[in-house]
């Protein structure tokens, strides 16, 4: 299973709060887009709301959001690519959001 990065899309209004998103390949070389969150109450619905206002696809919205306590992170302080894609990795493969 193959990871990468991408910027989050200009809908995606987090403010004070830290985000990474990432694009995974399953087993079938489907990609999803998988959120990692800071913020507790981010909402699915809310952002696919967003993306429709904003004449962006369904398919820029994250199908999983995973809340969690902080993002990974190296001794450097630098996003750990390889522990949140992991983590990600782990996570289930249908839109929902989960709470760590």
């Amino acid at each position: 299973m193959g990871a990468g990065t991408m910027p989050a899309p200009q809908f995606f209004k987090v403010c004070c709060e830290q985000v990474m998103v990432m694009q995974l390949f399953d087993d079938g070389n489907v990609m999803r887009i998988v959120l990692l969150t800071t913020q507790k109450d981010a909402d699915r619905s809310a952002m696919q709301r967003q993306a429709k206002a904003s004449g962006a696809s369904e398919l820029a919205v994250p199908a999983v959001i995973q809340v969690v306590d902080k993002l990974p992170l190296l001794g450097s302080g630098k996003t750990d690519y390889v522990a949140a894609a992991a983590l990600a990795a782990e996570l289930p493969k249908g839109p929902e959001l989960e709470v760590a």
